[in-house]
């Protein structure tokens, strides 16, 4: 019984020590991450936004498509939108980075799509801003 003792007690002070230093970086952004999938569930490209860097990584996955892009919007602290593109490469497994200055804590969503040579871009969320990731700067 003492010995589960020393053992709670020295778990929960590591636990502590552990919890600290994330208390600090608590304020920071939120990464997420894309992905379109086809109709075989195999990842066609992602789109990954990191908060520390306020950047996007677009990556093609898989041969099928033409070239993988992701979508985004913000809310400026202006209360003004801003939209915009980023195209990624058409060679697969290869990453394309866009970097931004968004506001700290301010909310990005986004969508990667694949653009189809014929018929629709398979998207992970529609045009009208439904299943968008969502991240924080």
């Amino acid at each position: 019984m003492i010995i589960l003792r020393r053992v709670a007690a020295t778990l929960a002070v590591l636990g502590s020590v552990a919890v600290a230093p994330g208390a600090a970086t608590a304020a920071a952004g939120q990464d997420a991450l894309a992905r379109v999938y086809d109709e075989n569930s195999r990842v066609l490209a992602e789109a990954y936004f990191e908060s520390t860097g306020d950047s996007f990584a677009v990556t093609r996955r898989a041969g099928a498509g033409e070239r993988p892009y992701v979508e985004y919007r913000y809310v400026r602290k202006d209360g003004t939108l801003r939209e915009g593109t980023h195209w990624g490469s058409g060679t697969v497994g290869e990453t394309v980075r866009f970097d931004h200055n968004f506001g700290e804590g301010r909310t990005v969503t986004f969508r990667v799509c694949m653009r189809a040579g014929h018929g629709p871009d398979a998207c992970s969320g529609t045009e009208f801003g439904e299943n968008w990731t969502v991240g924080t700067a």
